[in-house]
């Protein structure tokens, strides 16, 4: 997922450049969003239709040699701005086809959001999403001792509100997700059954802020949460059930809409029902900063720590990741944009002694040939050095073209 983010050479319509005039070289132009509603006999349609169909390769060197990927990605996203609702869809697949030469679905996902204004203060949105992930071989960072990775799949339901009153912000959120892994296939040690690694989790945050001034506001939050899984751990025989708690206080500011930033420190503990498995606390903080001088460019930092499950094909209990993440975009003309990001990570799993640390940097380019057809091209950089797996590098060339409605 992170290469599709960095280097979204995606999307759709004609191949044949529409003629370009002098408002070519006036920023924030192209791409223009295409015109989204059809007229019929009745009136406009109840919901904008946009599609696109991306096709990408990617030429890959890396510490376990050379290889060739193909993608494809179809999408769909409708969007209705009504007056009580405001609803959008999305659903998407990515098919490739790598050093294997059977082609693989890599991603696919459907996604509803739906928002209601219920007064002048007070908004409701609530989201459901299915999600299918299984990483293809050859992939940056990928572990080479892996023959076929484990399948992933997502399913989450989320609903929140956001109500003012006065110089107080509050804000509730609750999520339900059910996350399923499949089996992973190694050379080293065989078939590894993750099924113990299958489980419900349930959370609810509570955040209130009071405005200092209309730029500043001070805050407060607090979650909890809950995982519920299928099977006893294979390596604990015990049940990893637990519970999740964090606190933290902070401020955010925003100056115009030019710069956004929120700082806050707290501490979040894993708290497994498991006598004999032990508590993990540490120290949580998150620090961001978007700044948009104007409409042509974006540059925005994040430096967080956060506590989570391994996840598939791991021994220990949690991870706690440590990272620190800059991108920046840059519309040069109305058909030529620029993008950039790097990010640096260190992460241990408790109970393992496994620890792991990553840094990436990329480039990339997007030239608009019209309002249909863009061509993109991205150069991304991968390390990783994982004291069970060793040392990794990747260089990763990718060149596509996007197809959209």
């Amino acid at each position: 997922m992170t290469l599709v983010a960095l280097a979204p050479c995606l999307c759709a319509g004609s191949v044949l450049a529409d003629p370009i005039g002098d408002d070519r070289l006036q920023p924030g132009l192209y791409p223009a969003a295409p015109t989204s509603f059809v007229p019929t006999d009745e009136g406009e349609r109840p919901f904008e239709i946009d599609w696109s169909l991306g096709l990408r390769g990617t030429q890959i060197s890396s510490s376990d040699g050379n290889s060739f990927s193909a993608h494809l990605r179809p999408e769909l996203d409708l969007r209705s701005l009504g007056n009580l609702v405001d609803t959008h869809i999305n659903a998407h697949v990515e098919l490739a086809r790598g050093s294997d030469p059977q082609i693989t679905p890599t991603t696919a996902a459907l996604s509803v959001t739906a928002g209601s204004p219920l007064n002048e203060n007070t908004r409701v949105q609530g989201q459901a999403g299915l999600k299918f992930d299984r990483e293809l071989l050859g992939t940056p960072g990928f572990d080479p001792q892996i023959i076929r990775p484990a399948d992933i799949t997502t399913g989450h339901i989320d609903a929140g509100m956001a109500h003012r009153f006065g110089q107080f912000n509050l804000r509730l959120n609750g999520q339900i997700e059910r996350v399923a892994y499949g089996a992973t296939e190694r050379r080293d040690t065989g078939t590894t059954d993750n099924s113990d690694q299958n489980r419900w989790s349930a959370e609810g945050t509570l955040r209130l802020g009071y405005q200092i001034t209309p730029i500043v506001e001070v805050f407060g939050e607090g979650q909890l949460g809950r995982h519920w899984f299928d099977q006893a751990g294979k390596s604990s025989g015990e049940f990893a059930d637990a519970y999740t708690r964090s606190v933290k206080m902070g401020v955010s500011g925003s100056w115009q809409e030019r710069i956004t930033a929120h700082a806050a420190v707290g501490i979040g503990q894993y708290i497994f029902t498991a006598a004999t498995q032990p508590e993990v606390t540490a120290r949580l903080y998150e620090a961001g900063v978007t700044w948009k001088p104007d409409p042509t460019l974006s540059v925005t930092g994040l430096l967080a720590r956060n506590i989570e499950p391994t996840g598939a094909d791991s021994a220990g209990s949690v991870r706690v990741i440590d990272s620190a993440k800059l991108s920046a975009s840059y519309q040069v003309t109305s058909a030529l944009a620029l993008r950039t990001s790097s990010e640096l990570a260190q992460s241990r799993v408790e109970n393992s002694g496994e620890t792991e640390d990553r840094r990436s940097a990329g480039l990339g380019a997007d030239y608009g040939l019209n309002t249909r057809t863009k061509l993109s091209a991205d150069y991304n950089y991968a390390h990783r050095t994982n004291s069970a797996t060793g040392t990794f590098d990747s260089h990763q060339l990718s060149v596509g073209v996007t197809l959209k409605r």
